[in-house]
């Protein structure tokens, strides 16, 4: 099967799946825009950087030329490629998968799509939650169920993102979902190394050998609620319970996060950004990691945790709790902002006495990483690819 695939640009969380799909089909992945280190703040990083990892080996790439007056990864003509429509041509394709609808690029492939008779599938984590205002909500319902009629297929992450397809309109006949997935080997690898390593690690975190470990990563955005977090690590360490709170980002708020633990004297380490290969090292020195979101599509840092051997709480507004979160087991949902169900959940998974043994915990950990590997998630976009191949060849009869 020859394959393509048009997202904005190289992303790493993207890259695991393209090497998978690489091995299993013809695959080519056409990337729209080449972003700097400029244009990772700009995105809410709010620090110039590039990845210090390789997200462009191990599969055929294309960077397309991207015309846009003012090229950018935050803006829907921040990613305007005209000339996707001949290549694709070209190419011969069976299949194209869009990453989005978010982007110039995304429609304008999809376009030539159509008028090639070429399959068009497309790839979404969004879900209902997001906050939006009336008028917002009221303008979705009438243009998403036309926008969507540009795909043929659609491939959402999860549950959420299923619903929100169901509820602008898209049949059951037209979803099939594909997990989300990160390396799992690589944050796995840190883990194993034993506990002496685990100790090196969490000492470079400021963490004692009696605290424990608790472990956010993120943008430091608004939608985080951060603050929520720290005042629950608050309500524990007032109790007397040892515990270090490590937070892991960079983000607008970084100023006023360190203003507002340190007037407490909390127990925080603020570790700054840290970059892809060592965020292994940061996983392995936790011993939860809670995201306590108000908005999340996903949350992959859960998927990281879980490869790491680690559990996760997070708040019912991330998208994927429904999906991986087995309350007591792989991790605790709680209501976002609360402050006293989050200091509870952290405490359970740090000192409770009805905790599953850690080889039960571990081997739910261990099952749920496999089922959210790149293996799995690439047999379900193969699968996926060909069953729009099929409704394809229906459409021409």
């Amino acid at each position: 099967m020859r394959l393509g695939i048009v997202t904005s640009h190289p992303i790493q969380y993207q890259v695991p799946l393209f090497r998978a799909l690489a091995a299993q089909v013809d695959l080519t992945v056409y990337f729209a825009h080449k972003a700097t280190g400029t244009n990772q703040a700009e995105a809410g990083f709010d620090n110039s950087f590039d990845w210090d990892t390789d997200l462009t080996s191990g599969f055929r790439h294309v960077f397309l030329e991207n015309v846009s007056k003012r090229p950018s990864i935050t803006r829907f003509s921040g990613c305007d490629t005209p000339s996707i429509g001949e290549i694709i041509a070209r190419g011969n394709m069976d299949a194209v998968t869009v990453y989005g609808w978010h982007f110039k690029s995304y429609f304008q492939a999809a376009r030539a799509c159509r008028n090639l008779g070429v399959p068009v599938m497309v790839r979404t984590d969004s879900h209902l939650m997001a906050p939006r205002s009336f008028l917002k909500r009221a303008a979705r319902a009438m243009v998403h169920p036309i926008l969507l009629r540009q795909f043929d297929l659609f491939l959402p992450t999860g549950t959420r993102s299923a619903q929100y397809l169901h509820r602008y309109g898209v049949p059951e006949s037209r979803v099939h979902s594909v997990p989300y997935c990160i390396d799992t080997d690589t944050f796995g690898s840190v883990a194993k190394q034993g506990e002496a390593a685990r100790e090196r690690l969490r000492a470079q975190f400021g963490v004692a050998a009696h605290e424990a470990a608790i472990l956010f990563v993120g943008k430091f955005v608004k939608l985080k609620e951060i603050p929520t977090l720290i005042e629950a690590v608050a309500t524990l360490a007032n109790a007397g319970m040892s515990l270090r709170l490590v937070l892991v980002g960079s983000g607008p708020l970084a100023g006023e996060l360190v203003r507002f633990a340190e007037g407490r004297r909390l127990p925080v380490t603020f570790a700054g950004f840290v970059n892809q290969s060592r965020m292994p090292e940061v996983y392995a020195a936790a011993d939860v990691v809670v995201l306590p979101s108000s908005s999340e599509t996903w949350g992959l840092v859960v998927n990281e945790a879980f490869a790491s051997g680690v559990p996760a709480i997070v708040s019912n507004q991330v998208g994927c709790g429904p999906d991986v979160i087995l309350d007591g087991l792989t991790g605790t949902i709680v209501p976002v902002g609360d402050v006293r169900a989050l200091a509870k959940a952290i405490e359970y998974w740090v000192h409770g006495s009805t905790k599953p043994c850690d080889e039960v915990v571990q081997g739910a950990l261990r099952e749920m990483t496999m089922r959210y590997s790149p293996a799995s998630s690439a047999a379900a976009f193969v699968a996926a690819a060909e069953r729009a191949v099929a409704i394809g060849r229906e459409g021409m009869h």
